[in-house]
């Protein structure tokens, strides 16, 4: 199973402390996180710290490190902007990203250059 969008923006508001137990968000929050989405998942992708090919089909063991870090990007628009809790969870998510990427084999054929 694979998580989409609309987790990431859940968890991500339950990161921010908006969303609170069972309640659906507003479709302005919902919009305001989808915006950013695409931005950071491009973001992460340049400077190596993940790829990422479609951001409506994440793996599951990504979900809570970018729902950190994409709580912290969308901080400012919910009021968070010092929160330092939030800049430290999405660094340590940051290099999470990084760990669980680096340990899995990729499986992929080795292309050769042949002279």
């Amino acid at each position: 199973m694979s998580a989409t969008k609309t987790d990431l923006i859940h968890r991500t508001l339950r990161n921010l402390g908006a969303l609170p137990q069972g309640q659906s968000p507003s479709a302005e929050e919902s919009q305001s996180l989808s915006d950013l989405i695409d931005a950071m998942v491009a973001d992460l992708n340049a400077r190596d710290v993940v790829y990422i090919s479609d951001s409506n089909n994440l793996k599951d063991e990504w979900l809570i490190p970018l729902g950190h870090i994409l709580a912290w990007t969308a901080a400012p628009e919910f009021g968070a902007a010092n929160d330092q809790a939030l800049a430290a969870l999405a660094t340590q998510a940051e290099m999470r990203l990084k760990h669980i990427e680096s340990i899995r084999p990729t499986r992929e054929i080795l292309k050769a250059d042949y002279f």
